[in-house]
């Protein structure tokens, strides 16, 4: 049989031919075929647009790149705003495809792009972004040379580790800091020898490396190796051991001035063996008679630097005297290990004393040195005044204490009697009551056209007093900046006191432009001077238990926009949605956010313990997965104080919503930061954020300056909750 087409003929044979043939092509192109579909499917393609295209240019003038200083908005136009957010949000296949052409796939103008793409959205605080250049200097760098600096350009770690240790505000280098915070005391050699290399050593291109002050040295510190050895690192315990760092709890407290009250690993030979020591590290004269009281006789080969040798050589703890007097706070009725001839006394001469103190209520004498660490200064309107022992800010630094200087009010020449509502301080003799109404303005601040009530806050004088409160120093929360009457009183017992001989004093007795100082030394001469002006503070606290704050009331010098946020979605962070009083933070991701018209308060993270148990919590960008997370647990310092502070909100419906939480740190950071200004009334200080960290740290956020960093979780900090639509 044949078939015709256009006269021409095919048998049947000659049909089938074709057909096995047709069918073996097609078979075969079905593998190629896959593999496309596969590979396309895989590819975000707003990255690879952005990388193909090859340009940092917004379209007009600007660039949303720049080399030595970082980007700090995302891009303006497509394809590389899709770009730049996919990845800094870690939506879809966006960081994939950039890590598959800054590795071994791309060009090398490609590859540059991944990377500029990829820190772009780094430094806005994408995680899996930053993850990238943490992960190519562990693998991919050297001991050597420059270590992981590629010497090209501006897109590696080396970039981050050079961003001011204390001016930074590049969310990646935070992220990354804090990543190699944990990393570092593994003692992981590439990153280790990074750090060391790139706190002294300039980057290739070089700029903007900020030497001798850089993140690199701050993970570059002892600290590192301290805390390398207590997690088990031979390497870490001999460079500990060669270089001073860990052979005393003293050692430990001088090296690392801010290691927390703990266990550590105390290294007595060249090789880092080590013994476990409970260290006490309020102060140095603490660590250094609680590593006595701790110390084994492997330690004793460390003299004279082990903890008994210098507790006798300071003068720390030859008897019970020298304890109370140098371990403020020294705890009462306990057994301590007393020295004698630089040594502890072992086996049947083992000198256990119970040390207890005088006078419980501590107002015996001018200059005692009470049980809680402060110093009882003399008695004032009726109520004794005590003070600590130092002036404030104290740092101690090889036990010595550098004092600074404070502006009454924020330094500059515009002041608060133009707006409504200034209370002014008159009294001389009552610094708690002064205090309490500057500590109002400093709550309403200087913002914007919304809180312009007081513009040459916060009134710092006062405000280091207050600070005290904050973390409760001593463990008392009423300090305050005292009035004339009352520093005349430290005047008059100055000597008794100590640390209190010379120099000009702030009170808290304020007028228009000018408060009133006293030269301690002099006393009784008071002397108003401009607030602007710069002087010495020492804080003060009583025992007036029937005290009454006063009540302070300030008018709001314009007025807030308002909207009804269930039928529009407001444009402008700050707007008092009239629906139910929450106020817009703004938007963040795909949500709109809002938060009530108050703080919650003043909370710890944890439930107030000073031990550690690592909660997991860790998301950046969901803080309502983080409360509810946090809230749901039962452990050894739950419950978590902050997250509940919010959490309980809920049940009431508060505002007419079940739905708070405690914001995670780039919600904190986007909205409660970046929108304060027109948010206004938000109070400088330190906010929580549901971001856990690890065993003893979280993550909170400084109001005033936007900077994120982690502290101990049983330390109060303001919490202020948030929800989302």
């Amino acid at each position: 049989m044949k078939y015709s087409c256009n006269g021409k003929g095919f048998t049947l044979m000659e049909m089938m031919i074709s057909m096995v043939v047709i069918a073996i092509l097609m078979g075969a192109s079905v593998p190629m075929i896959t593999q496309f579909s596969s590979a396309k499917t895989g590819v975000d393609k707003n990255v690879a647009k952005c990388i193909v295209n090859n340009s940092v240019s917004n379209g007009d003038t600007t660039n949303w790149y720049t080399d030595a200083t970082g980007n700090t908005s995302e891009p303006t136009t497509e394809p590389c705003k899709a770009a730049v957010t996919d990845a800094r949000y870690n939506r879809g296949r966006a960081v994939n495809t950039a890590l598959w052409y800054a590795g071994v796939h791309g060009t090398a103008a490609q590859k540059l792009m991944a990377k500029k793409i990829l820190r772009a959205a780094c430094d806005l605080g994408g995680d899996k972004a930053c993850d990238y250049f943490i992960n190519t200097c562990w693998t991919d760098g050297s001991t050597t040379g420059t270590r992981c600096d590629d010497t090209e350009d501006f897109t590696d770690i080396t970039y981050y580790v050079h961003q001011h240790k204390s001016s930074n505000l590049n969310l990646g280098a935070t992220y990354i800091y804090n990543q190699l915070e944990t990393l570092i005391p593994k003692m992981i050699p590439n990153l280790l020898a990074e750090v060391i290399y790139s706190c002294s050593n300039n980057q290739a291109p070089d700029d903007n490396q900020n030497l001798g002050n850089n993140l690199a040295c701050e993970l570059s510190e002892p600290w590192v190796y301290i805390k390398g050895c207590n997690n088990g690192y031979d390497d870490a315990c001999e460079t500990a051991y060669d270089n001073d760092y860990n052979k005393s709890c003293y050692q430990v407290k001088t090296a690392w001035e801010e290691a927390p009250t703990g266990t550590y690993k105390l290294t007595y030979n060249a090789d880092g063996d080590t013994e476990d020591v409970e260290c006490t590290m309020y102060s140095l004269p603490s660590a250094a008679i609680s590593g006595c009281n701790g110390i084994t006789t492997n330690l004793f080969g460390n003299a004279p630097n082990d903890d008994c040798s210098v507790g006798y050589t300071k003068n720390y703890n030859q008897d019970c005297n020298q304890v109370a007097t140098n371990w403020y706070g020294a705890p009462t009725g306990s057994d301590y290990t007393l020295t004698t001839a630089g040594v502890a006394l072992f086996g049947d001469l083992l000198l256990d004393q119970t040390c207890t103190g005088g006078d419980p209520n501590c107002t015996d004498t001018p200059g005692l040195v009470c049980l809680d660490g402060s110093i009882y200064a003399g008695s004032a309107n009726g109520y004794h005044l005590f003070t600590p022992p130092y002036n404030e800010p104290c740092n101690t630094t090889a036990g010595a204490c550098v004092t600074s200087n404070y502006t009454w009010n924020s330094g500059i020449s515009s002041y608060q009697t133009r707006y409504v509502g200034f209370t002014p301080t008159p009294s001389t003799t009552n610094g708690r009551w002064n205090t309490d109404i500057i500590n109002a303005w400093n709550s309403y601040g200087n913002g914007t056209y919304l809180t312009a009530i007081i513009p040459d806050a916060p009134y710092r004088a006062a405000k280091a007093c207050t600070d005290l409160n904050t973390v409760g120093y001593l463990g008392h929360n009423d300090w305050y900046l005292p009035g004339s009457a009352e520093l005349l009183v430290l005047s008059t017992n100055r000597l008794a006191i100590g640390n209190l001989s010379t120099g000009v004093f702030w009170t808290s007795k304020g007028g228009t432009s000018t408060a009133t100082i006293m030269n301690i030394a002099t006393g009784g001469t008071n002397t108003d001077t401009m607030v602007t002006e710069a002087w010495k503070v020492r804080c003060v606290r009583n025992d007036d238990t029937s005290y009454t704050p006063p009540t302070v009331s300030l008018t709001l010098a314009s007025t807030r926009p308002t909207a009804d946020c269930s039928v529009t979605p407001p444009v402008t962070p700050g707007t008092l949605c009239t629906n139910d009083g929450t106020i817009y933070a703004g938007m963040y991701g795909s949500h709109y956010y809002y938060i009530p018209q108050a703080n919650q308060g003043t909370y710890t993270f944890n439930n107030g313990v000073a031990t550690g148990l690592d909660s997991g919590v860790n998301s950046t960008s969901d803080g309502e997965t983080n409360t509810a997370t946090l809230i749901g647990l039962t452990n050894s310092v739950s419950p978590y104080a902050a997250a509940w502070a919010c959490a309980n909100l809920n049940p009431a419906s508060y505002l007419g919503y079940n739905d708070w939480f405690l914001p995670a740190t780039n919600e904190m950071y986007n909205l409660l930061y970046v929108n304060r200004l027109t948010i206004g009334g938000i109070i400088s200080g330190e906010y929580w954020t549901s971001t856990d960290k690890a065993s003893t740290y979280a993550y909170f956020m400084n109001a005033s300056s936007g900077y994120i960093d982690a502290y101990s979780e049983w330390h109060s900090k303001y919490v202020r909750c948030m929800r989302k639509d």
